[in-house]
C-alpha cells in the first residue's frame, strides 16, 4: 500500500478517497488481498479520523513490514 504522507488536512475527503482507492487497487493487482481490518483503517483515513501516517503505521504493523 502506497499512500503518500501529507500534512494534516491537506487533502480533501474526495482526494483521500481517490488515493486510497488507487492504493487498494494497486495492492490487489499485485496479488495482495485487502483484509477487513485494512479496509476499516482505510475508511477511517478517508473520513479523516486518522491521517496517512497512522494508516501506514497500522498497515505496516499488521503485516510486519518495516
Amino acid at each position: 500500500m502506497t499512500i503518500a504522507p501529507e500534512a494534516p488536512a491537506s487533502l480533501s475527503k474526495e482526494e483521500r478517497a481517490d488515493s486510497a482507492a488507487q492504493s487498494l487497487h494497486s495492492a490487489e493487482l499485485e496479488g495482495h488481498s485487502v483484509t477487513p481490518a485494512t479496509q476499516l483503517d482505510t475508511e477511517m483515513y478517508v473520513s479523516g479520523e486518522i491521517d496517512s501516517q497512522e494508516l501506514l503505521r497500522r498497515v505496516r504493523a499488521r503485516y510486519n513490514v518495516g
